[in-house]
């Protein structure tokens, strides 16, 4: 997959109003006229389609080096806005060829024309990251990307729901999305309850990165209730789940990694279980380390290199290489998002 940087350098030549057609007039639309757009449905979909399109996913989940070919000729017969959307994945990731960013960015512009969500989510992420890296902000570029954002958030995907709510928790965003945290902590918490996997992963990660001071944050939080009536509900629950159970940061990456396959999730959890002691844990962390390298199509890392060295001498080479089968097993058949 691309870095953030290669992205936004792209985004800022590729992504700009002529690239996307999209009229000013369509980017500032407002959420009742999102609402009103259509969603993707499979419904009419003919069963060579169908067909056509779980070869395609079979080909790209397993890293089949015939991938693009299954999936370019399932597009160009079928026009399915699926497929364009796992083409500008393969593209995107490489699998068994050299990354291309411009294909990348024209197959999900081309997934999105049939309001595939998930192809209008990428869109949308990847104009966003333009926007603040603008200085100053255009406002244009960021309503074009809110436009997507909206339209697949409209038609439920998690990942669209999140980054909205997760908006209005940072005043960079405040001259798109008004920056409210009140508001923000509310939708976090509703979404968290709804099992929205993006939601636990972020929470997961807040968690872990401030368990040293988080006595000190509840106490902060509590005295913003009282002075400003500012309730950070997500943050206080979350704070109240961990107090109660420590291991709570864990089972929701556990729960974001099993049910959705998100590749942070797995290497978030990889770097968890590495830095325990019982060989268990440290098993299970290279059954997700694994997963992480088959979603990314990349050479095992040095840190993981070094732990299989140390868990083959400690538990022997089959066991070892069943973990590692296991996070293969995980990433085809969960998925790598």
């Amino acid at each position: 997959m691309f870095s953030r940087y290669q992205l936004i350098k792209l985004a800022s030549v590729l992504l700009s109003l002529s690239v996307l057609s999209l009229s000013s007039q369509a980017a500032a639309s407002d959420q009742n006229e999102t609402q009103k757009t259509s969603c993707f449905k499979t419904d009419g979909m003919s069963q060579a389609a169908e067909k056509a399109y779980k070869e395609c996913f079979k080909a790209y989940s397993e890293r089949d080096e015939n991938a693009p070919k299954i999936c370019l000729k399932s597009s160009e017969k079928h026009q399915d806005p699926r497929v364009y959307y796992l083409l500008a994945r393969i593209e995107s990731e490489g699998i068994h060829k050299m990354p291309n960013q411009g294909k990348y960015i024209d197959l999900m512009k081309k997934s999105a024309e049939s309001s595939y969500p998930p192809a209008d989510e990428a869109l949308a992420e990847i104009i966003l990251d333009n926007y603040i890296q603008q200085f100053p902000h255009n406002k244009a570029t960021g309503e074009q990307g809110l436009f997507y954002l909206n339209r697949a958030a409209a038609c439920g995907n998690e990942k669209a729901l999140y980054i909205l709510a997760e908006m209005k928790l940072h005043d960079d965003y405040d001259e798109l999305v008004p920056y409210d945290i009140g508001k923000g902590n509310r939708e976090m918490l509703d979404l968290l309850e709804k099992g929205n996997d993006h939601v636990r992963l972020y929470a997961a990660k807040w968690l872990l990165e401030k368990k040293d001071i988080i006595d000190k944050i509840s106490a902060q939080l509590e005295e913003r209730k009282n002075s400003m009536g500012i309730d950070a509900v997500f943050l206080s629950h979350i704070i109240n789940e961990y107090q109660k159970d420590h291991d709570y940061p864990v089972n929701l990456m556990e729960a974001a990694a099993q049910k959705s396959g998100l590749k942070q999730a797995y290497l978030n959890l990889f770097e968890f279980y590495r830095h325990n002691d019982d060989i268990s844990s440290k098993l299970r962390g290279l059954m997700f380390a694994e997963a992480y390298r088959v979603c990314r199509g990349i050479p095992p890392s040095g840190e993981q290199k070094d732990e299989i060295k140390i868990m083959i001498e400690k538990t022997g080479e089959k066991i070892v290489n069943d973990a590692l089968d296991s996070g293969r097993q995980t990433a085809v058949n969960v998925g790598c998002n």
